[in-house]
């Protein structure tokens, strides 16, 4: 149950990248600073949710095997990459799951059972999760790296 809890929950942290679109409305004396601002709340977003996703993946270590951990993994950045599909473009909120679940639940099996006439859905959250993956595989990649350099 905490587990479905904190994956809920969990693609509000990357979301923030998503409010790089407000930059667009900046005027030209607060662009830099809207820009700071943001990336450095995104920046922190992302540290914060890949800090709870390597919790959550030390946790699953202890009851799945390493390679079906790792997919796990992946598969809840993809599902981040859908959670932000949900919030920004169709303004869907966490709560909502209590809220209005009958609601979210409809837009999520209409993506999930016509696939084809939601290609928009599918590319936002490849896209998305892609981005997620690569830079949370990185980022382990340099912290071993680095740690082994310790040694």
């Amino acid at each position: 149950m905490g587990f479905l809890i904190w994956l809920v929950f969990l693609p509000n942290s990357p979301y923030i990248l998503t409010d790089l679109q407000h930059i667009r409305i900046s005027s030209l004396q607060s662009i830099w600073f809207d820009v700071l601002l943001i990336v450095s709340f995104a920046i922190n977003g992302l540290i914060v949710g890949f800090a709870s996703l390597r919790i959550m993946q030390q946790l699953l270590c202890d009851y799945f095997s390493k390679k079906v951990t790792y997919i796990i993994t992946y598969t809840v950045l993809l599902l981040c990459g859908f959670g932000i599909y949900l919030g920004r473009v169709l303004r869907w909120n966490s709560w909502d799951i209590v809220n209005n679940p009958m609601g979210i639940l409809g837009d999520i099996a209409q993506r999930i059972l016509f696939p084809m006439n939601h290609i928009n859905t599918w590319s936002f959250t490849i896209g998305f999760g892609g981005f997620l993956i690569i830079t949370y595989h990185l980022i382990q990649y340099y912290q071993q790296l680095y740690l082994k350099q310790e040694d």
